[in-house]
């Protein structure tokens, strides 16, 4: 990545400096020294930035068509879109709160936190053993409040639906849905099917699980 980017710096931590450091791009470890006390010597007053819609928000890696790693480059716009047109959707308002469970190198994890954070809900981020313990996962979403998810529909096939009765929305994607998942679930929250490739923002098209889905 950092050779793709052509980064001439890297910000990393004292744990995480090793990984980059035979590239060509000074390393900054945030949490070491002397870097800490050069950053907290700055000001902290908030940058007055404009940003252009065309601007790039991201550049995150994918496998593409070919299965070579890719890295996807996602403008403002398209982010800010995504946010607009999925809040309503969802039912995503402040005060709302929505699993985080993608991985944040994965695209999903821009739509929980640009819709979410966006109109000042709260991410009830899951653990790495949460991702892998469904019983854990449900533990957790009820305890947090959380009322929209997006998960793979593999994990929804082994949730109990009265686990998780809060959450209203699902959001699922990367994997078939089958008539028997959809049966399941439709009686106790909305379901939505949602698709997109990387290059357009996370989702192009959704909708909501109905009849005669196989």
């Amino acid at each position: 990545m950092v050779a793709d980017s052509g980064a001439t710096v890297v910000l990393a931590t004292v744990e995480s400096a090793p990984l980059v450091s035979d590239s060509a791009a000074r390393v900054v470890a945030l949490d070491g020294q002397p870097e800490s006390d050069e950053i907290d010597a700055q000001s902290n007053t908030q940058l007055n930035t404009v940003v252009d819609p065309h601007q790039l928000a991201y550049v995150i890696y994918t496998s593409g068509s070919t299965g070579r790693p890719k890295g996807v480059a996602v403008a403002h716009g398209g982010v800010a879109n995504l946010a607009q047109a999925m809040r309503p959707v969802l039912g995503v308002t402040e005060g709302v709160t929505a699993l985080q469970f993608a991985s944040f190198s994965f695209d999903a994890a821009v739509l929980d936190v640009a819709v979410t954070l966006g109109a000042g809900g709260t991410l009830a981020i899951a653990s790495s053993d949460e991702r892998t313990e469904p019983e854990a996962l449900a533990r957790t979403i009820h305890a947090a409040g959380v009322k929209v998810a997006s998960v793979v529909p593999s994990l929804l096939g082994v949730l109990d639906p009265a686990a998780v009765s809060g959450v209203e929305n699902w959001v699922v994607g990367a994997e078939r849905v089958t008539a028997d998942l959809a049966a399941r679930w439709r009686a106790a929250s909305r379901v939505w099917v949602a698709y997109g490739p990387t290059e357009a923002s996370v989702i192009t098209t959704s909708a909501l699980v109905a009849e005669g889905i196989g």
